[in-house]
């Protein structure tokens, strides 16, 4: 239940604290909303319940630091006595772990440049945190609280590994299936009839035009370039899967994925090059502005 007043009490013994007036959840993919934590960082494709569960061991263990440490300081002391415990642990374990707190934006550079600084992690790859998920503290931690056993944390983590390595291997066979059968035979066939263009410009004026010609070259050369790509994204996507280990893999898959962002740019490229007609996919033009077009269409015929 939300509670509508501005405060709310932690705990008998300590003082109210006013709840948060501002909206954090668009500036941070862990956000303090009012009287609540949002994690807002969960992927479209997966449920959040692998997040939930390790946010809440995290949680659970750091409530248990406090509490063990609070009941051990407060062994004979008055209530009075008691919340001032309270107010001291919370208050060492702010000013210890401080440094983990940012009020700015969480998604700028600044921020990634900031806790640098602050000397925080920062994973930014999903071959990078699942390594991390079985360090040592980390499996002792689910250990200690009875979460998961080592062989359990293990088994989850090569699970999810093949998982990416899966997902990335089937949007490289994608992409390379739209390049080869749609996106190349299309840019083939204009840069043949552009040739032609050329060709009959070129008996005409008795000199090749230097702006078309420049044009075609270019068609040509990102052609050229967007099939040399294709040739390394097979190879890269061969050569992952003979590697003996799962971690090894992921992180050849994770730097496949920047090699289809390259292969990507020359399409994209190449559709701003060829006529809408010709292209063999929706552009972008269509996707954004198919409503307004139709629109237009119809003010025009009316």
């Amino acid at each position: 239940v939300v509670s509508t007043q501005s405060t709310w009490g932690i705990a008998r013994g300590l003082p109210e604290v006013e709840r948060h007036a501002t909206d954090r959840n668009r500036t941070s993919p862990f956000a303090f909303t009012g009287n609540k934590f949002e994690f807002r960082a969960v992927g479209g494709s997966q449920t959040p319940h692998r997040s939930n569960y390790i946010i809440n061991t995290i949680v659970a263990d750091g409530c248990s630091f406090m509490a063990d440490e609070i009941e051990r300081r407060s062994q004979g002391k008055t209530r009075e006595e008691r919340g001032l415990i309270a107010e001291e642990v919370a208050r060492e374990v702010l000013i210890k772990h401080k440094r983990v707190v940012f009020n700015g934006n969480a998604y700028s550079e600044e921020w990634h440049k900031e806790a640098a600084e602050r000397g925080l992690p920062n994973l930014k790859t999903t071959p990078d945190a699942l390594e991390t998920l079985v360090a040592p503290k980390n499996i002792e931690l689910f250990r200690r609280l009875g979460v998961f056993k080592e062989e359990t944390l293990r088994a989850r983590q090569a699970a999810w590994l093949e998982e990416y390595i899966l997902k990335i291997t089937i949007e490289a066979n994608s992409f390379l299936d739209i390049i080869n059968t749609r996106i190349h035979p299309a840019v083939s066939r204009w840069i043949n009839e552009f040739s032609e263009t050329v060709n009959k410009a070129t008996a005409a004026t008795g000199k090749a035009p230097e702006s078309l010609k420049s044009r075609l070259v270019n068609i040509i050369e990102l052609s050229d370039k967007l099939l040399a790509g294709t040739e390394e994204i097979n190879q890269r996507k061969e050569a992952l899967h003979h590697l003996p280990e799962l971690i090894d893999q992921a992180r050849k898959a994770r730097e496949l994925v920047g090699v289809l962002d390259q292969v990507r740019a020359s399409a994209d490229a190449l559709e701003r090059l060829t006529p809408v007609d010709r292209w063999p996919l929706p552009s972008y033009a269509m996707m954004l502005f198919a409503g307004q077009t139709q629109n237009l269409n119809r003010f025009v015929k009316d």
